[in-house]
């Protein structure tokens, strides 16, 4: 798949948006596969990718500084006490740390400066917060699972039917859905219906037509040291959230390192080449250079 060039004018960014980088915003519901298509077309395309989710931690620590006072409050609670509550409480509490850490993904790519266009993605870009951020209304999609794919989610990741707390947290992603669903209408934004018919492969086809087909086009990464930079970039945050994961779980209940699937630093156009390692092993391997899925490209 090809990368469209960039028409000689692309669109005036709103003052809101004159700060950011480019971006292309890719929200919806849980189990909806945001987080895989953004990725798969992050490293065909040659462009960065921000994941929320891939952020949690280091936002929790932000928000131990100060500013921040809900997601303070919601990463300081036991994973017990925050599932007590009923669906309508748990969606409410989530859609307002939402406010907050899209402030705290704005920041961080304030910090990311110019360069490629980034991917971001993650449940927390409600329309009504994402909205004024987008360049254009085709610069984002919404990805809406319908119940009854979220279940099958759900339950696959479980290992068998879900519980009371699983319930729950399935009855709370409906309702998140439902929110994304009609903020993005009320808006007149994109929305993209999941209910199983597409695979995850030609849902990563479709977000990669979407986001290079945005008014004035995208950047890709200029060569392969900026591709290489990327890419280690990237592996550098999930580290980051892996450890904070590791140190949460504790090693009495997670003796060994986590297991991730890292992305190929060997800076080839569109590599989407993926090594799965540890998280210590990946950090002995980029101590001494890019991690290659063969070793020695990169050299």
């Amino acid at each position: 798949m090809g990368i469209p060039p960039a028409p000689a004018a692309e669109p005036d960014p709103s003052p809101i948006t004159a700060d950011l980088p480019a971006a292309f915003w890719l929200g919806g519901g849980s189990g909806s596969g945001k987080t895989t298509a953004a990725r798969s077309a992050a490293l065909r395309l040659d462009l960065r990718f921000y994941p929320l989710d891939g952020h949690n931690y280091a936002h929790a620590r932000r928000a131990a500084s100060g500013g921040y006072p809900l997601t303070l409050a919601v990463s300081r609670q036991s994973a017990a006490d925050m599932w007590s509550q009923d669906a309508a409480r748990l969606a409410e509490s989530f859609a307002a740390v939402s406010a907050e850490r899209v402030q705290m993904a704005c920041a961080d790519l304030r910090a990311l400066g110019p360069g490629p266009t980034v991917i971001v993605e993650g449940p927390q870009l409600f329309p009504n917060l994402v909205g004024p951020l987008m360049r254009t209304p085709r610069h984002g999609l919404w990805l809406l699972p319908a119940a009854e794919f979220g279940y099958r989610g759900v339950v696959g990741r479980g290992g068998g039917r879900p519980e009371a707390t699983g319930q729950r947290r399935l009855e709370r992603d409906e309702l998140l859905t439902q929110m994304h669903r009609r903020q993005a209408c009320e808006l007149g934004l994109p929305v993209l219906e999941v209910d199983g018919s597409l695979t995850l492969a030609e849902m990563a086809d479709l977000v990669a037509d979407r986001i290079t087909s945005v008014p004035g086009g995208i950047t890709p990464a200029a060569d392969e040291w900026e591709r290489r930079r990327i890419r280690q970039e990237e592996n550098a945050m999930h580290v980051q959230q892996l450890l904070g994961w590791w140190a949460y779980m504790g090693r009495a209940r997670m003796p060994q390192a986590p297991t991730f699937s890292f992305s190929c630093e060997c800076g080839q156009p569109g590599c989407t080449q993926l090594i799965r390692l540890t998280v210590t092993e990946y950090e002995r391997r980029s101590a001494a250079g890019p991690v290659t899925a063969t070793p020695g490209a990169a050299g």
